[in-house]
């Protein structure tokens, strides 16, 4: 874990120079997700949730509500089928994928061991083959 453990530290960082106030609450069931609120530009991460190699996307993910303006209070779902979290998971992509790649070089990037670092759902694998692309070609607008 102490990979992710570093990219956990990278997204909080993300979000707190994004003025995006966190909370990190170990008070809560593995099974409840983490939510944002884009009016308050606040998340509620909770870390005990079942999957502890998706903390990072999950961070990335409420992060990205926020960002994107999210109207009222969303929690996270990485399995949606709603716009408003097929956005989020695309901005999270966007998020993690230069901190992921920024120390490796375009012949070792793959995208499986990006997906499977955070246990992102293969249903992101073609939007995150494209955002990695475009990350090693210059063509990544950094958030």
């Amino acid at each position: 874990m102490m990979m992710n453990d570093n990219f956990m530290q990278s997204t909080l960082n993300f979000a707190f120079d994004h003025n995006i106030r966190y909370e990190l609450t170990s008070a809560m069931n593995s099974d409840t997700p983490s939510g944002s609120s884009a009016y308050h530009r606040s998340i509620v991460i909770n870390l005990n949730w079942y999957d502890q190699q998706q903390l990072p996307f999950v961070v990335a993910h409420e992060t990205a509500h926020v960002l994107c303006s999210h109207r009222g209070i969303s929690y996270f779902c990485d399995s949606s089928n709603s716009a408003t979290e097929a956005e989020a998971n695309r901005t999270a992509v966007d998020i993690l994928v230069p901190m992921y790649f920024e120390d490796i070089d375009p012949e070792d990037a793959n995208y499986h061991a990006f997906l499977d670092s955070f246990h992102i759902g293969e249903s992101m694998a073609d939007y995150s083959i494209d955002t990695i692309d475009d990350f090693y070609h210059g063509n990544l607008e950094l958030l």
